[in-house]
């Protein structure tokens, strides 16, 4: 069985490297991976170095079943995918942390029957940050 969060994943990319980010959509279903990295995060370590390592473990395991925020997402979604284009991606966590780095899109599958739902993986393209948490 996946696990569910108790929120969602909201995904933003700035894919035309303008400094605009613009909203993707949200992860419902994260990966075992994705969901096991983020509970290392909920109380993240005083070690600065084990801090990095937990962002970095989050960054490197951003996969699991998106739903977008439009059907014209998705055919960029699927150019970026087919090109390898690296873009900067925002992922806010469900405890209102947000993680920034730059990452290709490493698959990109349709789900058959749920109209804009797609199995999405990014791959790390550079070294990520763990920028905020809301109070």
């Amino acid at each position: 069985m996946i696990p569910r969060l108790t929120s969602d994943l909201v995904l933003a990319a700035d894919i035309p490297a303008s400094g605009a980010f613009a909203l993707v959509g949200r992860m419902h279903v994260p990966s075992p991976a994705l969901t096991a990295a983020l509970r290392d995060l909920e109380e993240p370590p005083a070690d600065p170095e084990l801090l990095e390592i937990a962002v970095h473990s989050l960054a490197a395991n951003t996969a699991g079943l998106c739903v977008l925020d439009s059907s014209g997402i998705a055919n960029v979604l699927q150019a970026c995918f087919a090109a390898q284009l690296a873009a900067e991606w925002r992922i806010e966590t469900p405890d209102g942390g947000v993680l920034q780095a730059l990452f290709t899109v490493a698959r990109f599958e349709p789900v058959a029957g749920a109209d804009r739902t797609f199995t999405l993986a990014l791959r790390l393209a550079g070294k990520p940050e763990f920028l905020a948490l809301k109070d």
